[in-house]
């Protein structure tokens, strides 16, 4: 590695650090109608799936040259971008296209494996006593999305994928890995869990990308139609989900019913958003 890339690496992780922990104290996102209010975490969720076709998204990621994740961020922030823009004009009686006020912070918190070796290979270590260690090893980095209303839909792709290039030269995850190990043996898992529970209040939403099996699996000669994870007690108020699965990809959307009333319609703005993609391409 070059002096140079080791200098852009080294910037980009201060400034993702300084930025992590300000969100963990003062740094909220805009109020959106997407934005959960106090209390939202103990709030009743309604929670909906729906199948995106993989075919579809690898269709799109082979026509523009990027990874799955890359469409999947897009596909979120055109989604999100297109159900603001319809909220927005419905609050302001507006018809216009765009509603959108300028300069939306909308910020997801993801979690990332910051194992050396993930997967088969470090699992079959565990088992045989090897080096490899038992437990979670997961660090945080804040991702924002993007939210306007551009002409070309492929632009919400390549907007996420600026971003997310942008997070692969940082190493915010480790960073946030291991302050938090320090900030539980030093202050107490109290303190570690209220900066958590900040940081979380403080974004918008909580965003994952998981590859499951390509092929089908059973539990106990019972085969599994699909597999759709969630989580709930978060003060979030949309949780977003995307599993694969063989040939499809579950959207496994939480929502606070009294932040996000119409969910059906969230979903749907995913749908369309990949029908605009596949069709742009």
């Amino acid at each position: 590695m070059s002096i140079w890339k080791v200098m852009v690496l080294m910037w980009h992780t201060l400034v993702d650090v300084l930025l992590f922990v300000a969100t963990s104290t003062f740094l909220k996102d805009t109020e959106t109608p997407l934005k959960g209010k106090d209390g939202v975490g103990f709030h009743r969720k309604r929670f909906i799936h729906q199948d995106l076709s993989l075919d579809d998204v690898k269709l799109v990621k082979n026509a523009i040259g990027c990874t799955v994740n890359d469409v999947l961020v897009g596909i979120t922030s055109a989604a999100l971008s297109r159900y603001l823009n319809r909220r927005y004009g419905e609050m302001d009686g507006a018809k216009e296209k765009k509603n959108l006020p300028p300069n939306i912070r909308l910020r997801t918190t993801m979690l990332v494996n910051v194992r050396k070796n993930s997967g088969i290979h470090a699992l079959a270590e565990l088992m045989k006593g090897g080096g490899a260690r038992w437990g979670n090893r997961i660090g945080y980095t804040i991702l924002r999305f993007p939210v306007a209303m551009f002409e070309d839909p492929v632009d919400y792709i390549r907007k996420g994928m600026e971003v997310a290039e942008r997070k692969k030269n940082s190493l915010e995850a480790i960073f946030t890995y291991a302050s938090s190990i320090v900030i539980v043996k030093l202050l107490g898992i109290k303190v570690a869990a209220a900066l958590c529970h900040r940081m979380l209040s403080n974004t918008t939403v909580s965003f994952s990308s998981i590859a499951g099996p390509v092929e089908e699996i059973g539990f106990y000669d019972h085969p599994l139609v699909y597999i759709a994870p969630s989580v709930y007690g978060h003060p979030q108020a949309v949780t977003l989900h995307f599993q694969s699965y063989m040939n499809k990809i579950k959207l496994v959307l939480a929502v606070d019913e009294l932040t996000v009333p119409d969910p059906k319609r969230l979903v749907d703005d995913f749908v369309e958003s990949l029908k605009l993609m596949k069709d742009a391409v």
